[in-house]
């Protein structure tokens, strides 16, 4: 149960734009996204490992699929790729985690918790991107992941066994299968082409999704929804950011398809500002405080 929708059960009952909240029963946009970024990052992955591309052009190429890849993951994560085909978003959120070495349900399980304890210093999983000295959140932000695996092992309790063998096997088949290419002398590929594109994507999105939109991680969800997270905007953002830059539609909404949420803020922005919710500059949160 997610609780940013229960605590906003009220207001967002009386909320306008009811036909752009509903989960479609296919999202094509969604579905087409998960299933070109992962055909693509596997072209590139066999151009690295067989010459047809340098490692460094593999890197980058794939650190930008990896980086893709998190909103079809994250919309399964949330239910919203289907609601005639439940099974879809499991399946579309398991092959999107392939190319961040991120088993699905161990994230839901994450992000779930970030959505019902939003800059809650002890409960929010993602509060680890915004603490601590401006000068140590690079690396904050690189090792977001680890830390989502220490959170996992000694706080997330999973209830489902099924569950819990899945994400184990999840992680068994990722590290077997990178072992098991570098022992084939694979290993500068597996590193170049699957390892630190994971990383340097996962950073990226540590820095874009989980520190900008909450800092300074003051305003904690259960106090005020509106004031606990915000939008982004600037020229070009939308693309660049696959509209998760208008991260207080999603935290209101969020089982919102990531492609409504510019729709949906664009018709209804005068209801979101009512209710406290605050836009910024992308260029304005770059700013040290």
């Amino acid at each position: 149960m997610e609780t940013s929708n229960s605590m906003l059960s009220e207001k967002t009952s009386k909320a306008p734009g009811r036909d752009l909240i509903k989960v479609p029963g296919l999202a094509f946009p969604t579905t087409f996204l998960a299933l070109a970024t992962f055909s693509l990052w596997c072209w590139v992955s066999w151009q690295a490992f067989f010459g047809g591309f340098s490692l460094a052009l593999a890197c980058v190429l794939n650190t930008v699929l990896a980086y893709v890849s998190f909103t079809p993951q994250h919309d399964a994560v949330h239910g919203s790729i289907s609601s005639k085909y439940p099974g879809l978003n499991n399946a579309l959120g398991r092959i999107a985690g392939v190319p961040l070495f991120s088993p699905f349900y161990a994230f839901q399980r994450l992000h779930l918790s970030h959505h019902q304890h939003t800059n809650d210093p002890e409960k929010d999983p993602d509060f680890w991107s915004g603490k601590g000295p401006w000068f140590l959140l690079p690396l904050r932000w690189l090792t977001q992941e680890p830390y989502y695996w220490y959170i996992s092992a000694t706080k997330i309790k999973e209830t489902s066994r099924n569950r819990k063998r899945e994400v184990l096997f999840t992680i068994l088949f990722f590290y077997g299968t990178a072992l098991t290419l570098a022992a084939s002398g694979y290993t500068s590929e597996v590193i170049w082409a699957w390892i630190v594109p994971s990383r340097l994507a996962s950073a990226l999105l540590a820095f874009l999704f989980d520190y900008l939109p909450h800092k300074p991680h003051r305003v904690r969800m259960r106090k005020d929804p509106f004031q606990a997270t915000r939008n982004i905007e600037g020229r070009g953002l939308s693309l660049f950011f696959l509209s998760q830059n208008y991260h207080l539609v999603h935290h209101t909404f969020p089982t919102v398809p990531f492609y409504r949420y510019l729709r949906l803020w664009g018709k209804h922005k005068p209801w979101f500002e009512e209710r406290g919710g605050q836009t910024d500059k992308f260029t304005k949160l770059l700013k040290r405080e």
